[in-house]
């Protein structure tokens, strides 16, 4: 991604985050570096990286959200944070916070804000595209329009095993549905 790519794949996230996100409240997007993951290999095919989505206690595991330079709790992200300010209303009643682990510890906190360790830049190779929400149809417009127009950029897309404690979903699904 030079500049302008990762200005205008800033902008596409946030107009998905905006309108059929409805303001994060549907579904929010996370992109991460994802050489900056660390995980159990899932099979030597894919070289995918294992990550786990959980709830955690507000005042438990820290990390440094991104335009920030000191570790956080989620608590503290929602008091002291800019955006996390914004978007405290969204998760504030719940007596545990969405957050997403890999290896070293809590990388996200959706659909908040992402961590700097995962921060996209210009050097950035390898993408994770991650969706959270309330609805899964929305997530999976989401993700397929990001997938599009990161495609159209020339990025080779692959498929992720979502496991559910009842189902497992590969995404993305590009099934065009003709009813």
């Amino acid at each position: 991604l030079d500049e302008a790519g990762l200005d205008s794949l800033i902008q596409l996230q946030e107009k998905l985050h905006a309108t059929m996100g409805r303001k994060r409240a549907k579904g929010a997007i996370g992109i991460h570096d994802l050489t900056m993951i660390k995980g159990e290999v899932l099979s030597e095919e894919s070289g995918g990286n294992s990550i786990t989505y959980t709830g955690i206690d507000p005042e438990g595991d820290t990390f440094v959200p991104l335009d920030s330079d000191r570790e956080m709790t989620p608590a503290e992200v929602l008091e002291e944070h800019p955006t996390g300010e914004t978007y405290a209303d969204l998760i504030a009643d719940y007596d545990r916070y969405p957050a997403i682990y890999d290896e070293l510890g809590l990388f996200s906190f959706p659909p908040v804000i992402n961590g700097r360790r995962t921060e996209v830049s210009t050097d950035s190779r390898e993408l994770l595209v991650e969706l959270t929400g309330t609805d899964q149809w929305t997530i999976d417009r989401m993700c397929n329009i990001i997938c599009y127009a990161l495609s159209a950029r020339g990025a080779t897309i692959e498929d992720v095993e979502i496991e559910y404690a009842d189902r497992t979903l590969v995404r993305p699904a590009f099934a065009v549905d003709t009813k």
